[in-house]
């Protein structure tokens, strides 16, 4: 696996909108309130994902190892799974910042 240089999960959303490490250190600060219902609930819909993103993006490295191992083991043609795979490395790459993404 490709070495991050993110923030270690967790993360936690606190309720003033801030996403803080394991050590209660600050990472953001997400702007939720002061808008109509439906517009905050969704921005803390986005602030819970952002949250999450360090779970997910090894929760996603560790199935698509496996994915290509089972692929590779069995000698399977390209198929659903290598294009399952080719996709989740492409994503996990634009998550490290290597497609240019800031």
């Amino acid at each position: 696996m490709t070495e991050t240089k993110f923030t270690p999960a967790p993360w936690t959303l606190d309720e003033d909108g801030e996403i803080l490490d394991c050590n209660n250190d600050s990472i953001a600060l997400l702007e939720i309130e002061d808008f109509d219902a439906e517009i905050e609930q969704e921005l803390k819909a986005n602030a819970n994902l952002i949250a999450t993103a360090p779970e997910l993006y090894h929760l996603l490295s560790e199935m698509t190892g496996l994915l290509h191992e089972h692929h590779r083991s069995n000698y399977c043609s390209i198929g659903i799974e290598g294009e399952l795979v080719k996709k989740s490395l492409t994503v996990l790459a634009k998550a490290r910042g290597e497609h240019g993404q800031f």
